[in-house]
């Protein structure tokens, strides 16, 4: 075997070892997609919910930086943003596209929104009662397996 061949076969060695943990992980997460719970959602719901969730994240990044520097107002502000309080006026119309979709949901998956939603709320009381920092994070961190709990279990496609 000449030199060039050699080192291609080695590369090509190489090649399959350092890609394989890659493509194996890559297997795992279509076969867990394909477990989870599909809902069926037309284009404007699935925005609507999706754009929720970017809402908490967003959320979530405002009120560990403010957790970070301290500034109790802002935290507070940014929990109460997508806390069930604030969703008050489309919870208590029926025809809100929040009742829409619920009806094309499994039972299970609305009560883990609005624990998470008066999770957030929770943050805030916190914030503008004690502004016990660590215990805001342990909030923060139960409401985050909340958001990872959903994410588990359901995925969101389009329909016509």
């Amino acid at each position: 075997m000449n030199t060039k061949s050699f080192i291609s076969a080695l590369l090509s060695v190489h090649f399959i070892f350092a890609f394989s943990p890659v493509i194996a992980q890559a297997e795992e997460a279509s076969s867990k997609t394909k477990s989870r719970e599909e809902i069926k959602l037309t284009r404007t719901e699935r925005e609507f919910l999706l754009s929720e969730m970017r809402d908490f994240l967003e959320a979530v990044a405002r009120i560990v930086a403010a957790n970070n520097s301290g500034n109790m107002q802002e935290l507070a502000n940014a929990a109460q943003g997508v806390g069930l309080k604030a969703h008050k006026a489309a919870l208590s119309n029926p025809d809100s596209i929040v009742h829409i979709i619920r009806k094309k949901t499994p039972p299970s998956f609305f009560p883990l929104g609005k624990a998470t939603h008066e999770g957030f709320d929770e943050i805030a009381h916190i914030a503008n009662t004690t502004a016990d920092s660590k215990q805001i994070n342990t909030l923060l961190a139960q409401n985050l397996q909340r958001c990872v709990a959903c994410h588990a279990n359901y995925r969101i496609s389009e329909t016509p």
